[in-house]
């Protein structure tokens, strides 16, 4: 049982587009025909349903010298699949975090970038640019950590066009 301290949610990007969810939908359309899906599907799930549980003030203690590990189990398709994880890790910019799994079985290293934030007395983790680091490939999680970063401040400065999502 997870006690529910957070909000994990989904926020459009500068043009209005919810890259978070539409990741989610697609991997879960994915994941209905296919093992490797299937099992990353249920990691991405797990990861999520755990980030309920880590308030805002957990987040401050993350560094580079305390980590955020998490061993998360799943089932799929009656096979057991446990792995350890450095789930989350602050991106060097104030409030500015991702989201990681890697599963290197799968060849699967999957970020996504996020911040908290409060409204009316609800902790929210707000996850907003899903993405796919590939070996060898223009690494671009400082990219999407500052357009996370530029939400962020728009989230600040602009609330009320952010309120539906906080309700």
């Amino acid at each position: 049982m997870v006690n529910i301290y957070t909000r994990v949610i989904s926020l459009p990007n500068e043009y209005g587009k919810d890259q978070f969810a539409s990741f989610l939908m697609s991997l879960s359309k994915k994941a209905k025909n296919d093992h490797s899906n299937k099992v990353k599907f249920a990691f991405l799930l797990k990861a999520l349903n755990l980030m309920q549980s880590v308030d805002h003030k957990k987040l401050l203690d993350i560094s580079d010298m305390n980590p955020f590990y998490s061993e998360l189990e799943i089932e799929v398709e009656g096979k057991s699949h446990i792995e350890n994880f450095e789930l989350i890790k602050p991106l060097k910019k104030e409030d500015i975090y991702e989201l990681r799994i890697n599963l290197k079985s799968f060849n699967w290293r999957f970020r996504a970038t996020f911040f908290p934030h409060a409204s009316n007395g609800v902790q929210f983790h707000c996850f907003v640019y899903p993405f796919i680091k590939v070996k060898n490939k223009q690494d671009l999680t400082d990219f999407y950590r500052d357009k996370t970063f530029s939400i962020r401040d728009e989230v600040i400065t602009n609330p009320l066009k952010y309120t539906p999502h906080f309700t």
